[in-house]
């Protein structure tokens, strides 16, 4: 899932790209990024969080399910994922902020 996100982001950003003239700034094509990683980040992070039930564990929003899929679903397997995408988000943040910071 993480690589098409990516893919589609670089297919956005290039038409971001082609579509500017020369105000094109990487820094606002990096964004929508953010803000998908950090939704799924959240989505994965309620059900790696949910307290235990005595029938097992269920996903309870559609963002993990396009994520993990309809099998193996486990505390850990959330958490992992849960992991990756926040993980990613704040370096997608870091990322932004520096070109924010240095932009010309």
């Amino acid at each position: 899932m993480i690589i098409i996100i990516f893919l589609s982001w670089i297919i956005f950003a290039v038409i971001m790209y082609k579509r500017s003239n020369k105000d094109f700034r990487f820094s606002e094509v990096l964004l929508p990024l953010i803000l998908i990683y950090t939704v799924f980040a959240i989505g994965l992070g309620v059900n790696a969080v949910q307290p235990g039930t005595t029938e097992g564990i269920s996903i309870n929003n559609v963002l993990a399910y396009w994520i993990i899929g309809g099998d193996d679903w486990s505390r850990t397997a959330f958490l992992e994922y849960f992991n990756e995408f926040l993980y990613s988000a704040l370096l997608l943040i870091f990322i932004y902020s520096l070109l924010k910071l240095f932009k010309k």
